[in-house]
């Protein structure tokens, strides 16, 4: 291996080309051997090779050996064309021959085959050194550089998709490139934007941009909030990031970034209205309205002036007294303070306390409330709305009263319909008792009424004058009427109350 490093000192490669592969390659001649010999042969950052004119490479520096993954032996071993690819042997064969030719090669591209199987793309500059007949050349791996072309492309194509405008422009502020939402955000459509001046559409003076170049010496990135000028004429304002970017030929680029902020000043502003409606609402409440903070200080951030109105306490000496809202609460119901802090409890779900106001009198209050949370799930605060629900607690506990006065009044009703009904039922069961008694009292006689009427009828055998006659049959039709009287008013005693007896008819 020593022996090939030495070698590859005493060889001498004249190259030349314009900020190429091999670039500045210094020229000496060797004492002994008088040829040239390259001293950035085994220092050159490229891959450098020598090949003869029978298709063999004959000496690799370790640059070479590293990119295809094989040694100098094996890659001299065998002719070049076999680790092109299939693809490129027949173009490698025809600068080949220009080069055997005495002609040189520049920028020649072609893939060659790794030890593991893949190819690497490489970028040639080749020539004939005449004297010795051997073909130098030094390549560049082009795998990388079109890497990051592909890279930057991609890049490209993001940008261009982005919603955010995307601006590159010069030190003068002339755009060189734009996205689309960049000219869209102008009224244009791409590339009408390149070669216009994005100072000129600002409608600040040009020395704010000269303030922010000179910020953007000492600093990475400067924000500004500018406002555009629109292609209907409208001002758009827009929040934009300034950075540096390197360009060509020394000359340092901006880049730009940003977006339209003018949905989100008009969401500002909607937000201002209305909290000041919000605000202008909790003055005029009627309930009280509080803000409750818990952390890092304790203390009422914001009361409404209806708390003097409910507890006889300003807002001001609320803000004054972290624990006023502690003290208020009936020493019996500071138990349920806990609740107001539970994050799980809903927004519509009360919690009823009692207050003792400055004046000392006791009132009920309703509170509705939600807690405030930091990222952490920490509770911070408390905001909340109380109102005074002492009327509607005291007539709640009246109309309790009231229920349980005609609780107790039906009850003792109820006790007098049943001893009633328990009488009713005693007469009723004397009633029928003495209906059966004066029916059989009554039937007997008019049974022997009956009976001697048939008898009389019987004696007489037809021989009574027609009065008579007529006389003894009304008689023994009317006990037979009573008789069915008697029937009726004891089934009439035995019947459910109300129903009215069946009177037979018989003539």
């Amino acid at each position: 291996m020593k022996k090939h490093v030495h070698r590859e000192r005493e060889f001498l490669s004249r190259y030349q080309g314009d900020r190429h592969p091999g670039e500045g390659v210094s020229q000496v001649v060797h004492p002994t051997t008088g040829e040239g010999h390259s001293l950035l042969f085994p220092l050159s950052h490229d891959l450098v090779c020598i090949a003869d004119t029978q298709g063999y490479i004959t000496e690799v520096n370790s640059i070479f050996e590293d990119c295809v993954g094989s040694d100098r032996y094996e890659i001299c071993a065998r002719p070049f064309l076999e680790y092109v690819h299939p693809e490129d042997r027949q173009l490698t064969l025809r600068m080949y021959g220009e080069l055997k030719a005495g002609r040189s090669v520049t920028r020649f591209v072609n893939r060659f085959r790794r030890h593991d199987g893949e190819y690497v793309t490489l970028r040639w500059n080749a020539q004939l050194e005449p004297k010795s007949g051997r073909i130098i050349a030094v390549a560049r791996d082009d795998s990388t550089e079109r890497g990051k072309e592909r890279q930057v492309l991609r890049f490209t194509r993001i940008l261009e998709q982005s919603p955010e405008e995307v601006y590159l422009i010069t030190r003068d502020g002339t755009i060189t490139w734009c996205n689309s939402a960049a000219a869209a955000s102008l009224g244009l459509r791409l590339p009408d934007p390149i070669g216009m001046n994005l100072l000129e559409l600002d409608e600040k003076s040009d020395d704010t941009f000269v303030e922010l170049l000179h910020m953007l010496r000492g600093e990475c990135t400067v924000r500004r909030e500018i406002r555009h000028l629109h292609r209907d004429g409208r001002l758009v304002p827009k929040r934009l990031r300034f950075f540096y970017l390197e360009g060509d030929d020394d000359e340092d680029l901006l880049g730009v970034i940003g977006h339209s902020i003018e949905q989100e000043l008009h969401d500002k502003q909607a937000l201002r209205e209305s909290e000041l409606r919000f605000r202008m609402l909790a003055q005029n409440a009627q309930d009280l309205i509080y803000r409750y903070r818990l952390r890092p200080e304790p203390g009422f951030e914001y009361v409404n002036p209806a708390a003097e109105r409910i507890t006889g306490y300003t807002p001001v000496e609320h803000y004054a007294d972290p624990l006023l809202g502690t003290k208020l609460v009936h020493p019996d119901d500071r138990s349920f303070l806990d609740q107001l802090q539970n994050p799980e409890r809903a927004m519509n779900d009360p919690v009823l306390l009692r207050w003792i106001r400055k004046d000392g009198q006791m009132i009920w209050t309703e509170q509705y409330s939600r807690v405030i949370q930091d990222r952490t799930g920490q509770v911070v605060a408390i905001e909340g709305i109380a109102r005074d629900v002492t009327r509607r607690i005291r007539e709640g506990i009246d109309l309790q009263q009231s229920n349980e006065e005609l609780k107790h009044s039906v009850e003792e009703r109820t006790t007098e319909l049943e001893e009633t009904k328990r009488e009713l039922a005693r007469v009723n069961s004397e009633l029928q008792a003495f209906a059966s008694i004066i029916s059989h009292d009554l039937h007997t006689p008019l049974q022997l009424i009956s009976g001697h009427i048939r008898l009389v009828q019987q004696g007489l055998n037809g021989q009574a004058d027609a009065e008579v006659t007529r006389s003894l049959r009304i008689a023994l039709s009317s006990t037979e009427r009573m008789h069915d009287f008697i029937d009726e008013l004891l089934r009439f005693s035995q019947s459910a109350p109300g129903t009215q007896p069946h009177r037979s008819r018989k003539n």
